[in-house]
């Protein structure tokens, strides 16, 4: 098995270029739990590679800190992968933080994990409505956009 490559740099420029791809498909409706940004649908065949294995998933949906996809495997949270297009050898590490179970398989909420940038960012204060946006599970939402399940 090919083992991917996983800079800092690269792993920008992939998510740079993923979410350039997944702005085609509009932006999603839901919000992940540590996401700050814009969320959009987007769903291509992925590449998990975890210690010694392979495991392939798709993709629901990204923003700039984290994905949403679809997997037949268990994963335990907390579990560290490096997540590839499918076929591709470059990609970029992420942590698994939430998961879902559907009945074909599991949504995982993956956070990617680069390091973090040395430029001072704003503070942002936290309002009441961030934090009950927040508190809706990111799996539940993208598994009901997945499947076309009716929201709640």
């Amino acid at each position: 098995m090919l083992t991917p490559k996983n800079n800092r740099l690269a792993g920008r420029e992939l998510i740079d270029q993923w979410l350039k791809e997944a702005t085609a498909f509009g932006p999603s409706a839901g919000r992940g739990l540590r996401s700050t940004g814009p969320r959009y649908y987007w769903t291509a065949p992925l590449d998990l590679h975890l210690d010694s294995c392979l495991v392939a998933a798709t993709a629901c949906d990204i923003s700039h800190t984290d994905l949403t996809l679809h997997c037949r495997q268990r994963l335990e949270v907390r579990t560290r992968v490096v997540v590839c297009l499918s076929g591709q050898s470059v990609g970029v590490p992420a942590r698994v933080v939430t998961r879902a179970r559907t009945l074909n398989g599991f949504i995982y909420g993956l956070q990617f994990e680069l390091e973090p940038d040395t430029t001072p960012q704003p503070q942002q204060q936290a309002t009441r409505t961030d934090v009950d946006a927040n508190s809706i599970s990111a799996a539940f939402a993208a598994w009901q956009r997945c499947c076309g399940c009716p929201a709640a």
